[in-house]
């Protein structure tokens, strides 16, 4: 019966110390190898390529197009 509860206790004390990863608050930086403007619809967006080959498309807000002008 000792062995029993011996064995459970040493089980249950070497499960519980288990390494947590490090946690960061940074973002990965992205490099990019070529960024352009691109206008669609009197939007103006920018187009961005990085060195991994992915693609973002982000509008810049400074567009010609009569929805997106605010009115103050």
């Amino acid at each position: 019966m000792k062995t029993i509860l011996l064995s459970i206790s040493i089980m249950l004390l070497t499960s519980c110390c288990g390494v947590q990863p490090k946690q960061t608050d940074q973002l990965p930086q992205i490099q990019f190898e070529q960024i352009t403007t691109i206008e669609y619809d009197d939007c103006e967006y920018l187009y961005c390529r990085s060195k991994l080959g992915d693609i973002v498309i982000e509008h810049k807000g400074n567009c010609k197009n009569p929805i997106h002008i605010s009115k103050q």
